[in-house]
């Protein structure tokens, strides 16, 4: 997926940028990508629907004089995109960030191609009850718009494993499977 710990990760691995010092910011939800090493300095921010928000970056940006910003995940690329960022930046258009803000409607846009695999949409009730489950594993994924970090997605390798992951993620009404 697009994140911005993959574009990170392959930026280093570059000759261009291998020395390059990166900086991110996050709301924290998830830390999981503080403690990889991959940034010199993580600013824990506030969330882009928060009113403090633009003023923030923007006291950020000043702080740090960055030479370029990476915009991403999809709800900030839309948030900038409509008010220009306060540094040179790199921010993919408003219209790819509404269809990738969510996983079925990405996939939905793909469909007939060969850059996704096959999937469908299933309620809760219907994974509870094995309904459409035939193969075995199977990638159980929220597809909100804006999850991050993979929110929601479980390998599956039985009716088993489907209960207890839709059981201990009770506010994800339907899985893209």
């Amino acid at each position: 997926g697009v994140t911005s710990r993959a574009v990170v990760r392959s930026l280093k691995l570059s000759k261009h940028y291998y020395d390059t010092i990166f900086i991110g910011t996050d709301v924290a939800e998830n830390p999981y990508g503080f403690f990889e090493g991959l940034y010199s300095k993580i600013y824990k921010c506030p969330h882009v629907n928060d009113p403090k928000y633009y003023e923030w970056m923007n006291g950020l940006c000043k702080k740090e004089n960055p030479d370029a910003a990476i915009i991403m995940p999809e709800l900030e690329s839309i948030f900038w995109s409509a008010r220009g960022f306060p540094a040179t930046t790199i921010l993919p258009p408003p219209k790819f960030s509404h269809i990738v803000i969510s996983k079925a409607r990405l996939y939905s846009s793909l469909t007939g191609t060969d850059l996704i695999p096959k999937f469908s949409i299933l309620e809760k009730d219907d994974l509870l009850k094995g309904r459409a489950l035939k193969k075995w594993p199977i990638w159980l994924r929220d597809f909100s718009e804006a999850g991050s970090s993979g929110k929601g997605s479980f390998l599956a390798s039985n009716h088993a494993d489907v209960v207890a992951w839709v059981t201990i993620n009770p506010k994800i009404d339907q899985y893209l499977v």
